[in-house]
């Protein structure tokens, strides 16, 4: 028979009360378990509704992040030499190419200094065209005012990820992965493509652990949801003793608000 407590709540019994909670647990923890080891898991838009999709012709080929109703912030080696009329956005959607909403591009604003040997400056603005409204799917992130990044830090990337054989995921991906010193990755990093203080790192560099982090412009969070780094190249999935390549976003604050005429 059913009771009710004085507190009002349903008596289910203790039994089945432990065994959800039980199982609760080792769901969470496995969750911590896997993004403690780089290991990629499926996100929602809902938890990540700044993550948006750039196209090219109607199919994604880079990521980005609302700052602003107007304004998205992406890497400038998805849109240096692109016409707005190829490019489109993506919003409000997991899943690549598909779903919630596609948005016209008004203005693209690739930073002056941008190098596409080295990389360095990889950063850029898309202004939409017509502004979008937030709600709990669209969301602004948050711009990296007075923030240390820490090396060894953990950190969070989310995007469609690119295959070790080609292609990209269709689900939109979380993974965690920490922020590795300067110097190590330049030594650690091919010579052709020297790292700048405008750069950070974050990866595992350890053999067998999953280094498949995102596509390019993916954003790089904190657990407030604070851009600290725009992705910008890497070796590949089939290198797994290499981080990802960053452009450090606190570096371009000034930029970001002179260009997209907001205050930060």
């Amino acid at each position: 028979m059913k009771t009710i407590c004085q507190s009002g709540v349903e008596d289910i019994g203790f039994r089945k009360v432990d065994v959800m909670l039980f199982e609760f647990h080792l769901l969470f923890h496995s969750i911590l378990y896997a993004l403690a080891r780089g290991e990629a898991e499926n996100a929602t838009i809902e938890n990540y509704p700044y993550h948006i999709s750039v196209e090219f012709s109607g199919k994604h080929f880079c990521s980005g992040a609302l700052i602003t109703e107007s304004w998205v912030i992406t890497a400038a080696s998805c849109v240096s030499g692109r016409t707005i009329s190829d490019i489109n956005v993506r919003i409000g959607t997991s899943i690549s190419s598909f779903g919630g909403t596609e948005l016209a591009i008004g203005k693209i604003i690739v930073h002056d200094n941008f190098d596409k040997y080295t990389y360095d400056d990889d950063i850029a603005l898309l202004k939409l065209e017509n502004p979008i409204e937030f709600n709990d799917k669209l969301q602004p992130i948050i711009l990296p005012v007075d923030y240390t990044v820490e090396d060894g830090s953990s950190l969070l990337v989310t995007g469609w990820r690119k295959k070790a054989y080609g292609g990209s995921e269709s689900q939109l991906k979380v993974t965690a992965v920490p922020v590795v010193n300067l110097n190590t990755c330049n030594s650690t990093m091919p010579g052709f493509k020297p790292l700048s203080r405008r750069m950070l790192c974050a990866g595992y560099m350890t053999s067998g652990v999953e280094t498949c982090q995102g596509d390019s412009g993916a954003p790089l969070v904190t657990a407030d949801d604070t851009i600290v780094g725009i992705l910008s190249f890497g070796l590949g999935c089939l290198y797994n003793t290499y981080p990802g390549v960053y452009t450090r976003v606190g570096s371009y604050l000034n930029w970001i608000s002179s260009n997209a005429g907001i205050l930060i």
